[in-house]
């Protein structure tokens, strides 16, 4: 008489494999309802700061609203160094810091930001040009 061995755990296997699956594939949209679960109430455009969401955690900044081909507008950012960047690029010179507003002139214009952290990795700016 031969010992036959135990069948395989092949069920538990497959939902063990089944779960891992599951969140892989939904830790996006996961991630999105965890970090942006207050946002309806604390934005006015949430929607369109939720779209924006995945582009600015791999991108770092984007903009959300704001006439095109100017500066101003909104923009969802993982940190202001990215902004300060991107306007350096732009031929923008910091000028002076008061609290959250950050100031900048390029020539005889000026550009004002205002920027809040509205969860821990986002933040969102306005951007203000004047003359």
């Amino acid at each position: 008489m031969r010992l036959s061995s135990p069948p395989p755990n092949w069920k538990g296997l497959l939902v063990a494999t089944l779960g891992f699956l599951t969140v892989w594939l939904l830790w996006p949209l996961l991630w999105v309802l965890l970090s942006f679960g207050t946002l309806h109430a604390q934005e006015s455009d949430a929607a369109a700061l939720l779209r924006a969401a995945p582009r600015a955690f791999l991108g770092g900044l984007i903009r959300v609203s704001g006439p095109p081909h100017r500066l101003d507008g909104r923009y969802l950012m993982r940190s202001q160094d990215e902004l300060d960047r991107r306007l350096r690029e732009a031929g923008w010179t910091f000028d002076d810091q008061m609290g959250a507003a950050r100031f900048y002139q390029h020539g005889g214009k000026k550009l004002s930001t205002t920027c809040r952290q509205f969860t821990r990795h986002f933040s969102v700016c306005e951007a203000r040009a004047e003359g």
